[in-house]
């Protein structure tokens, strides 16, 4: 990763925007460079910019975000950073600003922004999330790591050279991520005690599990089986008395649904009662519709007439409101016309006053208000003045009683508590004194906690280990029987050694039995193969005749085709010359004798009449014909050709059958001999490959010999049977001692193991309480000096605090003290020079005032006279006013006119609609008569008297549906419940026929609950016995699988303690401080590199005989072994250096790092160590990296020219770079 161009804005002391290229000049031409500059200058700044515009944070500030940016310059809005730099190749532009509200320095913080892009410009993310993780992607390198690789101190790494072995491994840690082997060795003591109470837990449940004994188990099954049969002889008797219920249920149920049909019968006929009102409207219905469109059309005369009444009257009300609105405009048309004319003649006269009167006092009053104004501006700025020193002497007084005041009490407060002072020097020891009583009174309270788990751990172990001393002799006490019986039985072993025989004769019999069955195989595959070869050799010598016939055909006609094509060739050249000849035909007419040729340029023409008109037409027809045959030959050659072709591919591909069959043949032959060595000598010498038939009778014979040693090895393997089962109850009882012995063992050992634990706990609590009532002793007579009391252990942090802060607030009051002296006579010698000033602008301040309030009073005159004459108005706004009142006049009169004529017009139109109106209202009267007497006729003749009865017969088109479906529904359940009903009633009585022949359902049930009652008592008693029989099962299944998972858990175990005795420890340290070695050593190596680039005196070696400990190879000095701390200055920045860089080697391990910046304290070096140090850069800058050194000291100007200067700006705290670096906006 390698840096190309910084730019920063307003970041910290640098204010302002600033752009450094690192590939251009002139850092081009050397990757060495310094930035110096005064301390305090913001050399550090730039290094920050990087941080920020990478990871959004600083080393010195950690993460900034919108409720905290300390890095942003004062009384600034904005700050900017932004980094281009290079890695792999691929370059990349990493950005990051932050805002205040309203671009306002005072403004609330606004969230940062952030970019990472590539060089195309390409936004790749711009969340900070996002951002981060992308970089450490492409980097490999987080915000920790990039700050130890990329830019070092040396004061860090000198500490690490210089630390002790503790140190050095926290160091190791926090720099090279080893925490993870610290968790490794305390997860591994953890797992291998989880491992070990796993065991300890597996070995108890195994000795708990309860076993029934053999008598007990054949008792429990001749009970069960018994039981199962009595269960089968009630089964047909409870089937009985069930299919008897049942009809009698079924006949019980019919009675019911019958009974229950009948009601649903006559509800269906009572709805159908209730409902005859309605279905009578539905009656009186279709005569009343045919009277509806008559009616309707009566109704719509009458709405029709009433409208045109309504209309009617609305108009001619309408027309009596115009009359009266036609009078009222044209009252008003008569006073806009005299108010217009008023208006004129006002507007005349005020025109008159305004030239004569008004202008003359305007300006007047405009002179002496500016001179006013700028009396007033003086006496303001002087009444400020004189306020603003006056307000100076006011705070200046009361910040000299303040000071005053506080002087006292600091100086009563430093004479009270000056013994403070010296307590000072001794709370660091008094710390580390309580720190040390605070770790002894903890493993005192922890070596208690040991010792109690000891003591319960003790106790615990003491009752299983009596328990397995009673198992192990009932064990043995069973064992002894099965041991006297095996041993009997044991006798018979020629039982064993025959059934053995028989064993080993029927594998013999197997193993033959597969040989014969691949010789079966071989035999029926050897006659096709051995045909398909046959016919395939027949096949070949027919193709190869017919090869050669066509190979000679096809000579042939090469031969007839090459001579064919000459032809054609000499009868084209042929044609070629005829056509020349005749085409000179006309040339050779126009040669005259003595006359030049113009082809030759001959006078003589001796051949020019032999020379005839010569016909190509014959020549052209043999051309045609000898083409024709050649093609026809070319035919026949390509046809040919493709018969060679396929011939000769039909001949490879019959080789290639010839081979492939052949081979098989002979696999198959191989086979044969390699199976048939197996057999006798005898079946060796009637069996061959080619007889099919001699194989067949052997093979069957084969078959019946192993028919016949099968069943002898089944009768012997029935008797070994059972002499199997008695050795396998030995071994597992003979199993089952050795368990019990070495779990009896195991806990004497473990018991013993606690035991000793428990004296080693004693011992150390006994050493703890002497060395604890040694240290309180003396820290006690220490504390007596100052009148102090020793705290307690839970209130020594605290007790510390406030002796700490006594002290730190009795400096503090003595650092107040000393500046308030100073300050106090700063604020004396202020308060003198205000009272000269207020002196001074108090009477200037009072002739100001005079002169102002004089020209006051003769404005304030003019005012008056103005306004009691023309108001407040001004001229032109008169004016305006005078014009605009005139126009308003001329307005209302162009408006009253044209109301007027708008009246008239209205009022002709409403005269025109009334008498429309009333026309119309006539004719729909004699039209309404005729519609009512044709109304009545027609309600006579109809069935109702009167026009209610007919509304009343009319129904909506809802009512009409609604009474419709009710009366379709009515009669649909009216017949399904009379079919119901007699179906019911047949099924009724056929299940009273079925029920007369058989006992009460009374006395059937009780019978049943008899049968039910024996039956759930035998399934009860089976199925208990059955459990009890199943639990014993899985319980002895149970207990094989725990001896087997004890193993295995014993094994297991064994893994974790040998790995635990390896790494393993309660705090980590073991595997960590391995670990932590290695790690040191790698880096001692890549140190050693760094040494050999930098310096080839010195060499980096680990100590033999101290843990994590360094020392020096002086290779000057006969490889002598030198301590670290022997080293000089200009040594020991040479070897922190090298360990500077060897470590960014490593944290940087995905990455190559082409950019260090070394922000050193080159400041504390003498010139000698200097001129190493510059020495030691100048070898690193040999390597391509680009180096940045940050000093303030002049040396360095001389050895590294390249330098970027940071300038202190005096007394502003703000600093700038040289004016190269400067971003100049357009």
């Amino acid at each position: 990763m390698r840096i190309l161009r910084l730019r920063l804005k307003n970041i910290n002391a640098l204010k302002g925007e600033w752009q450094i290229d690192f590939t251009q000049a002139p850092f081009d031409n050397s990757s060495l460079f310094a930035i110096v500059g005064a301390t305090g200058a913001g050399k550090t700044t730039l290094l920050d910019a990087i941080c920020l515009a990478l990871y959004h944070q600083t080393p010195r500030l950690q993460q900034i975000n919108a409720s905290q940016n300390e890095s942003m310059t004062r009384h600034t809005s904005e700050s900017e950073a932004e980094v281009e730099f290079e890695v792999q190749g691929q370059q990349y532009r990493a950005y990051w600003s932050q805002r205040r509200a309203r671009n306002s320095a005072e403004g609330k913080l606004q969230a940062p922004k952030v970019e990472l892009a590539d060089s195309s410009g390409k936004i790749l993310a711009s969340s900070l999330k996002d951002k981060l993780a992308l970089m450490e992607t492409l980097t490999g390198l987080d915000f920790a790591r990039f700050t130890k690789s990329m830019m070092l101190a040396q004061g860090r790494f000198s500490a690490f050279l210089n630390a002790s072995a503790n140190e050095r491994a926290d160091l190791l840690e926090e720099l090279t991520g080893t925490e993870i082997y610290g968790a490794v060795s305390k997860q591994v003591f953890e797992n291998c005690k989880i491992e070990k109470n796993a065991l300890e837990r597996l070995q108890a449940k195994a000795e708990g599990v309860e076993l029934f004994s053999a008598e007990q188990l054949a008792d429990l099954t001749d009970t069960l089986s018994q039981k199962k049969n009595e269960l089968a002889l009630l089964t047909p008797n409870i089937s009985s008395a069930q299919r008897e219920i049942k009809l009698w249920l079924d006949l019980n149920q019919s009675t019911v649904q019958l009974e229950q049909h009948q009601q649903t019968l006559e509800k269906a006929k009572q709805a159908l009662h209730e409902q005859a009102p309605a279905f009578g409207r539905l009656a009186a219905h279709a005569p009343a519709q045919k009277l509806k469109p008559l009616f309707e059309q009566l109704q719509k005369q009458h709405s029709l007439s009433q409208t045109l009444k309504n209309e009617l009257i609305r108009v001619q009300q309408q027309q009596i409101q115009s009359k009266a609105e036609q009078v009222q405009y044209q009252q008003q048309l008569t006073r806009a016309e005299q108010a217009l004319a008023a208006d004129k003649a006002h507007k005349v006269k005020a025109e008159q006053e305004i030239d004569t009167i008004m202008v003359p006092l305007d300006q007047k009053i405009q002179v002496l208000t500016q001179q006013q104004q700028v009396l007033m501006a003086q006496v303001t700025k002087q009444e400020e003045l004189c306020a603003k020193t006056e307000e100076s002497r006011t705070e200046a007084f009361n910040t000299e009683q303040r000071i005053s005041a506080q002087l006292v009490q600091l100086a009563a407060f430093l004479q009270q508590h000056q013994a403070q002072q010296a307590m000072a020097e001794q709370l660091p020891h008094w710390q580390q004194q309580l720190k040390t009583r605070q770790k002894i009174e903890h493993s005192l309270h922890e070596s208690l906690r040991n010792l109690q788990t000891l003591e319960q751990t003790l106790n615990s172990k003491t009752i299983p280990l009596t328990n397995l001393e009673h198992k192990l002799t009932q064990a043995r006490f069973e064992l002894q029987p099965i041991q006297l019986k095996v041993q009997q039985q044991g006798e018979s072993s020629t039982l064993q050694q025959q059934a053995q025989l028989s064993v080993e004769r029927w594998q013999q019999q197997q193993k033959l039995e597969s040989v014969w069955l691949k010789l079966q195989q071989a035999v029926e595959q050897y006659q096709p193969l051995e045909q398909q070869l046959r016919a395939l050799e027949q096949q070949q010598h027919i193709d190869r005749s017919a090869l050669l016939e066509k190979q000679q055909q096809q000579e042939k006609l090469r031969a007839d085709y090459k001579q064919c094509k000459q032809q054609v060739q000499d009868l084209e050249r042929l044609l070629a010359q005829e056509k020349l000849i005749n085409s000179l035909q006309a040339e050779r007419a126009r040669l005259q004798p003595d006359s030049p040729c113009p082809l030759c340029g001959s006078c003589q023409h001796p051949a020019v009449e032999a020379y005839q008109q010569i016909e190509s037409s014959e020549t052209e027809q043999r051309l045609k014909t000898q083409k024709l045959a050649l093609e026809q030959l070319e035919q026949e050659g390509h046809s040919n050709k493709q018969a060679i072709e396929r011939l000769n591919f039909s001949l490879q591909q019959a080789d290639t059958e010839q081979q492939r069959l052949k081979a098989q043949l002979q696999q198959l032959s191989q086979q044969w001999n390699s199976q048939v060595v197996a057999l006798s000598s005898e079946s060796q010498a009637c069996l061959a490959l080619e007889n099919k038939e001699g194989f067949e009778q052997a093979f069957i014979q084969f078959s019946t010999e192993l028919t016949q040693r099968h069943e002898v090895q089944v009768r012997l393997s029935q008797q070994w049977q059972q002499y199997q089962t008695n050795q396998q109850t030995l071994f597992e009882l003979q199993k089952n001692l050795q368990i019990l012995e070495h779990q009896t063992n195991s806990q004497q050992l473990d018991i013993a193991s606690v035991q000793q634990q428990i004296k080693h706990q004693q011992a150390l609590q006994t050493s703890a309480q002497d060395e604890l009532t040694t240290l309180e002793s003396a820290l006690q007579t220490q504390l007596s000096v100052y009148g102090l009391t020793l705290p307690t252990t839970d209130k020594a942090e605290i007790w510390l605090q406030t002796r700490q802060l006594d002290c730190d607030q009795f400096k503090a009051n003595q650092t107040q003290y000393q500046a308030l002296q100073h300050q106090h006579e700063l604020v004396i010698q202020n308060l003198t020079q205000l009272d000269l000033q207020l002196q001074q602008h108090q009477p200037e301040l009072n002739q100001l005032k005079e002169s102002a309030q004089t020209q006051k009073v003769e404005l304030q005159q003019l005012e008056q006279a103005r306004m009691l004459s023309f108001g407040s108005a001004s001229i032109a706004e008169e004016r305006t006013r005078l014009a605009e009142q005139v126009a308003d006049s001329e307005s209302r009169l162009s408006l009253s006119r044209e109301q007027w004529q708008k009246s008239q017009l209205a009022a002709q139109k409403l005269s025109d609609q009334v008498e429309q109106l009333t026309l119309q209202d006539e004719a729909c009267q004699q039209t309404l008569q005729q519609y009512i007497e044709t109304w009545q006729q027609t309600l006579q003749a109809s069935p109702f008297d009167t026009e209610e009865e007919y509304q009343k017969a009319l129904l909506t088109e809802n009512e009409l549906q609604q009474l419709q479906q009710l009366k379709q529904q009515l009669d649909k359940a009216l017949h399904q419940a009379e079919a119901l009903y007699q179906a019911q009633l047949e099924v009724q009585q056929t299940h009273a026929q079925a029920c007369a022949t058989l006992q009460t359902q009374l006395t059937l049930e009780q019978q049943l609950a008899e049968l039910s009652q024996q039956q759930e008592q035998l399934k009860t008693q089976s199925v208990q016995i059955q459990q009890q029989l199943d639990t014993d099962q899985q319980r002895r299944q149970g207990q094989q699988q725990l001896f087997e998972q004890i193993d295995q858990q014993r094994s297991q175990l064994a893994d974790w303690e040998r790995l635990n005795q390896l790494i393993g420890s309660a705090d980590g340290a073991k595997f960590r401080r391995f670990a932590q070695g290695l790690t040191l050593d790698h880096l001692i190596m890549l140190s050693n590199r760094q040494l050999q680039r930098l310096h080839n005196r010195y060499q980096l070696q680990r100590k033999a005989d101290e843990e994590l400990a360094l020392a020096i190879i002086d290779t000057w000095q006969a490889d002598v072994l030198r301590d670290i701390k022997t080293l000089s200055g200009g040594e020991s920045f040479l070897v922190s250096l090298a360990l500077a860089l060897a470590l960014s080697d490593m944290v940087s391990h995905k990455v190559k790092i082409d950019s260090l910046f070394l922000d050193e304290g080159f400041g504390t070096l003498d010139s000698e160590t200097l001129e190493t140090a510059l020495d030691a850069l100048d070898s690193l800058n040999a390597s391509g990296k680009m180096i940045g050194v940050i000093s303030h000291i002049e040396a360095m100007k001389e050895r590294i020219p390249v330098q970027i200067r940071v300038q202190k700006l005096g007394g502003l705290g703000i600093s700038q770079l040289e004016s190269r670096y400067k971003v100049v906006k357009a």
